[in-house]
């Protein structure tokens, strides 16, 4: 299989950047794409939109800690990430940016 370089691990197989890639385009429909549309037509608080994408983000990330597969001490970085995705997709007003910069940081591994 070929090997992608990451900064943090020796390499990806194509078949775990893909993965990763699927699983960062899928988490941004699914957040910055179907619940942020249901966000917004619920409030014009964008405060409010944030904050509630934000938790519910970062609770979709506790079953992988409760599983073992991440730390407790992981979730403020999903946090920030999740405010940097929504702050992309209020910028760009679509979720291909939030998306990439997922994408890139499951590459990175944060």
């Amino acid at each position: 299989m070929a090997v992608v370089a990451s900064a943090h691990a020796p390499g990806f197989t194509a078949r775990q950047v893909v993965k990763l890639a699927a699983t960062g385009v899928g988490e941004e429909i699914l957040w910055r794409g179907a619940i942020w549309t249901a966000l917004t037509r619920a409030t014009s608080r964008l405060a409010a939109v944030v904050g509630l994408d934000v938790v519910l983000f970062v609770s979709w990330h506790v079953p992988s800690v409760l599983a073992g597969d991440n730390t407790w001490s992981g979730l403020p970085v999903v946090a920030a990430l999740g405010v940097t995705f929504c702050l992309a997709r209020l910028a760009s007003r679509r979720i291909e940016l939030p998306a990439l910069l997922h994408i890139a940081a499951d590459l990175l591994g944060t």
